[in-house]
């Protein structure tokens, strides 16, 4: 395994590691919330999850991430429905590829850079 594959598989499942929640407050749209899950990650990859919830923290606000919008949208419809495994599967890969592009000249540095503020 090369060190890009390495880091491409723990950004895979660090994003994979992520559940979402819906966030209601009175008199705002509903928001989709990024969270960390509570098993046991190696800190490579807890580092990755991180940092996809900083990624996805600015989806709609950064002209580069447009391409999560549509997904992330979808997403947000869905998880009030049903567990919508579908959405959830094409939102993660989605979000783990605009993170890899994001990282891939550097990723043990940007990672940790983009998931400092969770520790």
């Amino acid at each position: 395994m090369t060190l890009t594959d390495m880091w491409r598989e723990n950004i895979r499942n660090g994003v994979e590691a992520l559940g979402f929640q819906v966030l209601r407050l009175q008199g705002k749209p509903p928001q989709l919330i990024a969270e960390a899950g509570q098993q046991r990650l190696a800190p490579s990859v807890l580092r990755s999850a991180f940092a996809a919830i900083e990624l996805d923290k600015l989806v709609g606000a950064d002209p580069h991430l447009a391409a999560l919008e549509r997904p992330r949208a979808a997403l947000l419809d869905a998880i009030e429905i049903d567990p919508a495994i579908a959405q959830m599967a094409a939102y993660q890969a989605a979000l783990a590829e605009a993170l890899w592009r994001k990282v891939a000249s550097d990723p043990e540095t940007i990672i940790a850079e983009m998931a400092a503020p969770h520790f």
